[in-house]
């Protein structure tokens, strides 16, 4: 893999569709190859026809087909039908399979042509494409834009199984935190006499890839150290430079100073759990994790380029652990930088006594390192925190309040524990929440995409209600539950508006100025569906409901009083036009609404109604 670094450091684009060809040793002498592909529509459980085109020089094979190497990401639904005769001169042969995309992402599709050689010897030639899914775009690569893939998020590093990334050009790569000494080292000395350059990768064992594979670990900080011990007289060894991970897990630094006091540079590489935008650290003493490379290179020559290798952290240890959390709010990070404003920087501290965010910081328990969607659950919270520009707010009702995804709570505190929720259903869109404890080999998680569980409670107040309502108006799967999935709401325009604290205190709240503000009429009218067939419906079972908690009785009629006479709170519209409080139809809401709730619940008086 150091190799593919270095090729990648000095590369400026590269092609897809170029035909990887191969033949066996021995005595054969020509390939097969794959000349061309094509995709046809390409979609969410839609049938995709994907054409390839082999050629075959020279012309001694027999049996040749082609087929389409399994992955993740999508299924195979068929595969090319074989063709027992040998190839024409100058023939290309067309074979035709079926796939499906199975989950949004970029996936790598992997497609090869296979011959008999004299009835003894297989052959094959290799091509790939890729396919793009997702709300808005559903189509295969064009070559340019396979050239500006982010390659790292989408292979891993054992196999060939890729990992789903979304796909958003041009994006922001984490600085790394530079140290002080390090500034007035280029600053005040400047370069020396001579120099070097240097370049590796670094890789780690993620525990959702229980097979062994491992992933780069991505925007990690590294520093170049200089060794002194051996020098005469020996002295503290000084940093020569320090940058982040690529998204392969490769780094590369050029001229570096070289020079010591006892010759040339011994250097040696450091890397930490940190850059400008998020950081892992302990606790207590709050110390950063860091990593040593295997070894020191002496005496490097100038004009050298230093080739550190890979290394890898695949044990189970506590800093293993810290680089999961590392690397699952590096996704997070990556989904909120594509569409607007992220926090800058935000710690998190592992292990802690639970998983929970207070003062600007995440805190992150051993039991959750290995939860993807806990750790993004919590870096939501510190985007709320600063994208709102001032503490975590909750209205005073909701102090002290507990919450369960699935139970009531308080409107205030469903709405930012649920927009929580709903965010690391943008990061990893399965549609449900995981919280497998480590090691328990069992995933635990609530689906919310399609929840069937009778003690699932109803409401604007209940935190998985609010997160489904916000994950049927942005995706495009319809559960028969959210009639807007042709039409959705962007993930831009849920996210920006998401983090409004002064009209955003309740889901009520956020939909209200997003109806009135974002949305085109028929995103409005499907919306709402879709907010309904998941019960955030503030009660809209009947008017007369005027606080919305989904009964009417004497609270309603107690309520329309304090908003007529007091300025209080107003009741719900749920689309009516003159709202919920209208108990009596008359589009107007006055005292008489609250004398017919009154007749209606003491006196059995007429239904309310609205027009």
């Amino acid at each position: 893999m150091s190799r593919l670094c270095a090729a990648l450091a000095g590369i400026v684009a590269c092609c897809v569709l170029m035909s990887h060809s191969g033949w066996a040793a021995g005595d054969i002498q020509g390939p097969i190859e794959v000349v061309g592909m094509s995709v046809d529509t390409v979609g969410l459980t839609t049938n995709s026809t994907v054409s390839i085109s082999v050629l075959c020089w020279p012309k001694q094979f027999t049996n040749v087909t082609a087929r389409i190497v399994p992955d993740s990401g999508f299924e195979i639904i068929s595969q090319p039908k074989e063709i027992v005769a040998k190839p024409k001169d100058d023939e290309t042969m067309v074979f035709r399979g079926v796939i499906r995309a199975t989950s949004r992402g970029i996936w790598r599709v992997k497609v090869e042509g296979v011959g008999t050689w004299s009835g003894k010897k297989e052959v094959t030639g290799d091509n790939i494409f890729y396919i793009q899914v997702s709300d808005s775009l559903n189509r295969w690569l064009t070559a340019t834009e396979e050239a500006a893939l982010p390659h790292g998020k989408v292979f891993l590093r054992k196999g060939s199984k890729p990992d789903s990334v979304i796909y958003t050009p041009g994006l922001k790569t984490p600085k790394p935190a530079v140290r002080d000494s390090l500034n007035k080292h280029r600053t005040g000395r400047g370069k020396r006499s001579g120099s070097f350059n240097l370049i590796g990768s670094i890789y780690y064992h993620d525990p959702r890839d229980p097979s062994g594979w491992t992933r780069p670990a991505v925007s990690v900080s590294v520093e170049v150290w200089n060794d002194n011990e051996y020098d005469n007289p020996s002295s503290s060894d000084e940093l020569l430079g320090t940058t982040v991970t690529d998204s392969w897990g490769c780094f590369s630094l050029w001229g570096l100073d070289n020079y010591d006091e006892d010759g040339t540079a011994d250097p040696y590489l450091i890397w930490r759990t940190q850059n400008d935008s998020w950081t892992v650290t302990r606790p207590i003493p709050g110390t950063i994790y860091q990593w040593y490379s295997s070894m020191i290179i002496r005496d490097v020559r100038d004009d050298f380029t230093v080739d550190f290798g890979d290394d890898f952290f695949d044990d189970n240890t506590a800093d293993v652990q810290a680089m999961w959390c590392f690397q699952y709010i590096n996704l997070g990070w990556n989904t909120a930088q594509s569409v607007g404003p992220y926090p800058d920087p935000v710690w998190c501290y592992y292990p802690s006594d639970s998983a929970y965010f207070t003062g600007g910081n995440i805190y992150i328990s051993w039991t959750y390192a290995d939860a993807i969607d806990v750790v993004n659950h919590e870096y939501a919270h510190a985007l709320m925190y600063q994208g709102q520009g001032y503490a975590h707010h909750l209205p005073h009702a909701c102090s002290g309040s507990g919450h369960q995804i699935l139970n009531s709570s308080c409107d205030c505190l469903a709405w930012t524990e649920g927009w929580a929720d709903f965010f690391p259903l943008v990061v990893t869109p399965d549609g449900k929440i995981d919280y497998t404890p480590v090691g328990s080999g069992f995933p635990n998680h609530v689906e919310l995409e399609n929840n069937t569980d009778p003690g699932f409670q109803q409401g604007p107040a209940v935190e998985g209600r609010v997160a489904a309502a916000l994950l049927d108006l942005w995706d495009t799967n319809n559960d028969n539950l959210d009639q807007n999935s042709g039409n959705p709401v962007s993930f831009e325009t849920l996210y920006t508006w998401g983090l409004q604290y002064q009209r955003d205190s309740t889901f009520w709240e956020f939909w209200s100025y997003l109806r009135n503000n974002e949305l085109n009429t028929q995103q409005i009218a499907l919306g709402l569906q879709s907010i309904k067939n998941n019960t955030i419906d503030f009660g809209c079972t009947s008017c007369g409901n005027a606080n919305s908690d989904g009964t009417i009785n004497i609270a309603d009629a107690v309520f329309l009083i304090a908003y007529i006479f007091a300025g209080g709170t107003p009741p719900g519209d749920c689309n009516y036009p003159n709202g919920m409080g209208d108990a009596s139809g008359d589009v107007k809401i006055n005292i008489g609404d609250a004398v017919f709730l009154i007749a209606y619940i003491f006196a059995g008086g007429a239904t309310p109604h609205c027009q």
